[in-house]
C-alpha cells in the first residue's frame, strides 16, 4: 500500500468516525474551552442553512426545546450564533451561524478528525479496513441507507 491510499485510508476512517460520533452524543475529544457534542451538533446544524428557528432546529436534532434554548444560550455567550426575531411576528426566534461560529466548527472537526486519524495508525492493516466497513455499515443503517 502506498503513503498516499495508507493516508487516504485512515482520513476515511477518521472522518467516518467523527461523524458516527458527533451524531451519537459521544466526543472522541472532551478539551476545555472547545464545544460539546450537543453544541457541535447545533453548529453543523447552522453550517448547512442560512437560518434556523430554534422550534425546527429542536426537531431536526430530536433535543427539547429547553435544552435547544440552553444550549443556544452558550453558543451565542460564545460569539458563535445570533438570534433574530422576525420581523413581522416577534414570536419567532431564528438562529444563525456567525463568522466566529463557523471557524470555531472548522478548526474542532479538523482537531477531531486529526486525533481520530493518529488512533488509525495504531490499527494493523486489516483491522483498519475492517474498522472502515464497520463504520461504513453503522453509517448507512444510520443514515437510512445513505453512506
Amino acid at each position: 500500500m502506498t503513503d498516499t491510499q495508507e493516508t487516504l485510508r485512515n482520513q476515511l476512517f477518521a472522518d467516518l468516525a467523527y461523524q458516527i460520533l458527533l451524531t451519537q452524543g459521544l466526543s472522541p475529544m472532551k478539551v476545555a474551552g472547545l464545544p460539546s457534542c450537543n453544541q457541535l451538533l447545533v453548529l453543523k446544524e447552522l453550517d448547512e442553512v442560512e437560518r434556523m428557528r430554534l422550534t425546527d432546529l429542536s426537531a431536526a436534532l430530536k433535543l427539547s426545546p429547553s435544552t435547544i434554548t440552553g444550549i443556544c444560550d452558550v453558543l451565542e455567550q460564545k460569539g458563535y450564533i445570533r438570534r433574530d426575531r422576525d420581523l413581522i411576528d416577534r414570536r419567532i426566534v431564528y438562529v444563525s451561524l456567525t463568522a466566529h461560529g463557523r471557524t470555531c466548527l472548522r478548526s474542532t472537526r479538523d482537531s477531531m478528525i486529526a486525533r481520530l486519524g493518529s488512533v488509525a495508525h495504531t490499527f494493523k492493516e486489516g483491522d483498519l479496513e475492517t474498522a472502515v466497513a464497520v463504520l461504513n455499515a453503522i453509517n448507512r443503517s444510520l443514515h437510512g441507507g445513505l453512506s
